[in-house]
């Protein structure tokens, strides 16, 4: 993260000076790391020094939209957005929304709302935060499922065995190498798809012979 305060990092995008002060200063005293960016082209060079858990981005910049921050917030990081702007039409807003603001607040805003804002903003951002978490997890998990059940499927083919055999066969190689089961099976269908393409079950033939399953004879399998 960036410099934090006991309230958190905070990206502030305004292009007006005075309000630039104004509201960093209120942030400060709420307790946040505050910096400030006068641009698009500022915030992208502030976010390539530092994280942020919350920006705070004005709708209407020199160089182009706050909206097109927050997008790149929404894509590339887990930073909550909330717009500040004195623009209120319907239209604005829903562009807000759309770009990944957690929050639209019309100026003027006192410090109070908008330490409340910001707080609420956060505290979504750290919600959607541990749910892309938990999916990467859970996407993860299946990726590693689906490729030992492919290395396992290849064995049972190639070498007429059950899947329980086959599976069994994949683990003692694991438990030789001290890999992990779905890196043996990455490899194994890595060495099919090189030799015949991504038709895997027909590479085994040769991988059935190879070190990359090991002795079958050692395992209890018997030569075809």
């Amino acid at each position: 993260m960036g410099q934090l305060g006991k309230g958190g990092a905070v990206l502030f995008v305004e292009d007006d000076p005075i309000v630039a002060v104004t509201i960093s200063a209120a942030l400060r005293r709420g307790g946040y790391a505050v910096t400030v960016a006068r641009s698009v082209a500022e915030s992208v060079a502030a976010l390539k020094l530092a994280t942020y858990d919350v920006a705070v981005l004005d709708m209407l910049l020199p160089d182009g939209r706050g909206t097109d921050v927050a997008a790149t917030l929404r894509t590339e990081t887990n930073t909550a957005v909330l717009m500040l702007t004195a623009f209120s039409e319907p239209e604005l807003v829903e562009n807000a929304i759309a770009s990944g603001s957690m929050s639209y607040l019309v100026k003027p805003v006192t410090p109070a709302q908008l330490i409340v804002a910001v707080e609420a903003a956060m505290a979504r951002g750290r919600e959607l935060s541990e749910l892309r978490q938990a999916r990467l997890r859970m996407t993860e998990a299946y990726d590693r499922k689906q490729e030992v059940s492919t290395a396992v499927g290849i064995v049972m083919e190639r070498l007429r065995l059950s899947r329980d055999q086959a599976f069994a066969t994949l683990r003692a190689e694991a438990r030789e190498r001290g890999e992990k089961l779905v890196e043996v099976a990455a490899r194994l269908i890595h060495a099919a798809e090189v030799l015949y393409g991504h038709d895997g079950g027909s590479a085994i033939a040769s991988q059935a012979r190879a070190p990359a399953l090991g002795n079958r004879a050692r395992h209890g399998i018997p030569e075809s």
